[in-house]
């Protein structure tokens, strides 16, 4: 064979032959420019598909011509812009207008790159602007599905588009230095300029091909008509998965990016041998199509199938769940319905699913959007390993598909959030214990609907005025694979029904929203946490996604950074001083000394903004041992005479520190005469001094006996004095009495605590009556009725002292 033959590519052939044919009946021999350009701008301008295939075929070729394989990814999806734009006569205008900015550019680009060396970043450019003609792409098919109302109708925001798209080719064009396009005649030319380059070697070739015979074997094919390929004809890039007996390269062969699966092992060949002859019987958009196959005496036995992985399926699968909730619902869908499309061609090929382990199916992402599913070669002289995933109304095609997606969600939770947590077992649809809080979603809602659920959660309100400094914490974001949910029966079902998913334009609206109300199994509940959970089932259209408020055993929280541990029934680990139990719901806050948890904002008086927390049973034991301190180092002759002085004279003991002199301030007038009978009053007395401590009881030290006896004063009112207790002498029975508003005050601001009153008068004028709480601490800890505000607020102090075991 000629040096011509063994230098181009067989099928290089059939691409230029109407490239040959088209020149060779141009009018004018020797100068074909304005011929061609004739042509190509006047098919360009039709709308019959037709008529296209003469342009396509000659841009093709002109690109295979020049030597940029790596701009080989970006034609094959610009002839298939190109296809598209001729399809339909509707929007014709704006098709022609778009597919001539493709052309300009990619031969642009394609001039650019015949100086340059191909390097990693050139790389990277290349790959953008071949994501720029796949939205390009993706838009012409949506116009083409768009009848004239439509049209009509998304006028503006096709307007839109069409300059986002614009915008787009601007900037990939200044990656590589350009800053001006061609004119689509000077595009033309240069299209022409290459074809006249090549000429007379395609006129040579073809007929050197006419003159003689070509043995099958001298084409490079086996017995079947698979075309072999060297070793050294294939330039091997990076491994993508790597076993015991088989690992997968991505590689580049002919300009073109693909994907080399390599034998190992003593059955290597055995092996290569039962794969080829399972993949020529395959034609799956998501079942790798076998294109070549090594040599039966080449040493590496290795065959190349038609998809090229730029990234991993687990990366692919990360990025999407760290841009969003609609990101990540699309990803899923797709995913299911890849990997169960697959499994159901195989088991159509004869394959058994119930066979079949998930550690020998092998998922890859190509760069087209597809899943890819592969299997081990020697799957058939491996001992077979039982699912897990059995069940009476589940089938064992469905078990296999269980365990893969199930597999891959819970590898990404572990790579996003270090823990291995499984969320896919068990039988059951908590769909009785969620919420569901929104209906519908447009996809701009679907971005924030997850932060606006959680500030639409209760947040009790604080007693102190105090407001939480906690930075905000991204959610926790999972996709969930509920393995027996649903009511399929094989997996040819489950890929019908996520087909019809897939083939909506907005997936994420049918979407439903829940809240998890289920009783939550621990107590840790930062403020701020929240899970959102992407669930996926065997029906895709019972897809939702559900919220928690709570994290789950095991887990690694976000906010703490700890890893949750299972509350024992037997151990009381809530304990709140407000008395209420955990509503599963509100943040709590776990106690640094006795590790019982609380409400988080009951907690903001008692912790000043420090990051260790106590709770109010041991401040006020702390606080004991400290009172119960500066007692014992008196001496027996000051505590005696302390005790027979009083319980307010303890606290303002010089041994105390300073003295006390500060004493609540009355809040509010008694309601005049003038008054209406059926108005009501509130009296809010203010904060009489800030303090950080709450105490549950308070030590049994102040024991003189207190009585209660009532006095009328000026105004009329009853004024309840603290009298003198047993142990008291005789001389000091003529001391002044003292209130026990006055004594819950001495307690507070000696221990720090803040003390309020809240009073509301009701009734009309003339049967007045009064009711006062005391809040200590923002705590109520006393609540009283009266005919007036002194004689409710006396009460609510002495029921506030009897809570303390201070009378």
């Amino acid at each position: 064979m000629c040096s011509p033959c063994v230098n181009t590519p067989k099928r290089m052939v059939f691409q230029l032959q109407p490239t040959a044919r088209l020149l060779s009946h141009s009018n004018n021999r020797h100068y074909p420019y304005p011929s061609i350009m004739k042509n190509i701008g006047r098919l360009l301008g039709k709308k019959s598909i037709e008529t296209a295939i003469v342009p396509l075929e000659i841009l093709k070729a002109a690109s295979e011509a020049i030597p940029v394989p790596a701009l080989a990814p970006a034609t094959e999806i610009l002839l298939s812009i190109l296809n598209l734009a001729y399809q339909t006569q509707e929007n014709a205008d704006t098709r022609k207008e778009i597919v001539t900015r493709c052309v300009r550019a990619h031969v642009a680009i394609s001039r650019r790159l015949g100086n340059m060396e191909i390097t990693t970043n050139v790389l990277e450019n290349i790959e953008q602007f071949e994501r720029d003609l796949k939205d390009v792409r993706d838009f012409i098919e949506k116009e083409n599905r768009k009848n004239r109302l439509n049209l009509l109708f998304y006028s503006k925001s096709k307007k839109d588009d069409l300059q986002r798209l614009g915008t787009q080719f601007e900037d990939t064009l200044r990656l590589f230095q350009i800053n001006t396009m061609l004119s689509l005649h000077e595009a033309i030319g240069c299209v022409a300029t290459r074809l006249q380059h090549v000429e007379h070697n395609v006129v040579g070739f073809t007929k050197s091909i006419a003159s003689f015979p070509i043995p099958t074997t001298e084409v490079g094919c086996d017995s079947t008509g698979i075309p072999t390929v060297s070793m050294i004809h294939i330039a091997t890039r990076k491994q993508i998965y790597g076993g015991r007996n088989l690992a997968f390269h991505t590689a580049e062969m002919e300009g073109r990016c693909v994907v080399m699966k390599v034998f190992k092992g003593s059955n290597a060949r055995l092996n290569w041998q039962k794969s080829n002859a399972f993949d020529r019987t395959v034609a799956n958009p998501h079942i790798p199509r076998l294109i070549a196959i090594s040599s039966v005496d080449d040493p590496v036995h290795f065959s190349v199938y038609d998809f090229y992985a730029a990234v991993s399926l687990e990366n692919f699968i990360l990025s999407s769940v760290r841009q969003g909730l609609r990101e990540t619902f699309e990803c899923g869908v797709k995913l299911v319905y890849g990997i169960s499309t697959g499994l159901d061609h195989l088991s159509e090929q004869g394959v058994s699913l119930a066979d079949i382990n998930a550690d020998e199916v092998h998922i890859f992402w190509d760069t087209n959007g597809r899943a890819i599913v592969t299997m081990d070669s020697d799957l058939l002289n491996k001992p077979r390993v039982i699912s897990p995933f059995t069940g009476d109304t589940v089938s064992r095609s469905l078990a296999v598909l269980d365990s893969v997606l199930s597999r891959i969600f819970r590898r990404i939770t572990h790579f996003l959030y270090e823990d291995n947590l499984d969320r896919s077992g068990g039988n059951e649809d908590n769909s009785i214990y969620l919420q569901a809080f929104q209906t519908e979603a447009t996809d701009t809602q679907m971005e924030t609907e997850a932060d606006e659920m959680r500030n639409t959660t209760r947040q009790p309100s604080t007693s102190g005025g105090l407001q939480s400094t906690t930075p905000a914490v991204k959610p926790r974001r999972e996709l969930v694979w509920k393995a027996s949910v649903g009511h399929m029966t094989s997996v040819q079902e489950v890929a019908q029904q996520y087909q019809r998913l897939v083939d909506l334009h907005s997936q994420s609206s049918l979407l439903h929203r829940y809240r998890n109300l289920s009783t939550p199994q621990t107590y840790h509940r930062c403020k701020g946490y929240s899970r959102e959970e992407v669930t996926l089932t065997h029906t895709a259209f019972d897809s939702k996604i559900v919220v928690h408020a709570t994290p789950s055993v095991h887990e690694v929280c976000l906010v703490c950074g700890e890893r949750i541990a299972e509350d024992l029934p037997s151990i009381p680990r809530f304990k709140c001083h407000c008395k209420k139990l955990d509503d599963g719901v509100s943040p709590n806050i776990q106690c640094t000394e006795c590790f019982t948890w609380q409400h988080e904002h009951c907690s903001i008086g008692l912790r000043n903004g420090q990051a260790d927390h106590a709770c109010m049973d041991c401040q006020l034991r702390n606080e004991r041992k400290l009172l119960l301190q500066r007692v014992l180092d008196l001496s027996p002759g000051a505590i005696e005479r302390m005790l027979r002085s009083g319980p307010s004279n303890i606290l303002t003991h010089q041994g105390f520190d300073e003295p006390i002199t500060a004493r609540i301030t009355e809040s509010g007038p008694v309601s005049s005469p003038q008054e209406s009978s059926s108005t009501e009053k509130k009296f809010v007395d203010r904060v009489s001094y800030p303090g950080i401590h709450n105490q549950e009881e308070m030590p049994h030290i102040l024991s003189p006996e207190l009585s209660m006896k009532g006095d009328r004063g000026d105004e009329g009112a009853a004024h309840i004095r603290l009298s003198a207790g047993t142990n008291r002498s005789s001389n000091d029975t003529g001391r002044e009495k003292i209130s026990y508003r006055t004594e819950i005050n001495n307690l507070c601001v000696r221990l720090g605590w803040t003390l309020r009153f809240i009073d509301e008068l009701t009734g009309p004028k003339d049967s007045r009556n009064c009711t006062s709480v005391a809040y200590v601490n923002g705590v109520m800890r006393g609540q009283a009725s009266a005919p007036n505000v002194v004689a409710a607020r006396e009460q609510a102090s002495y029921l506030a002292l009897r809570y303390y075991d201070c009378v």
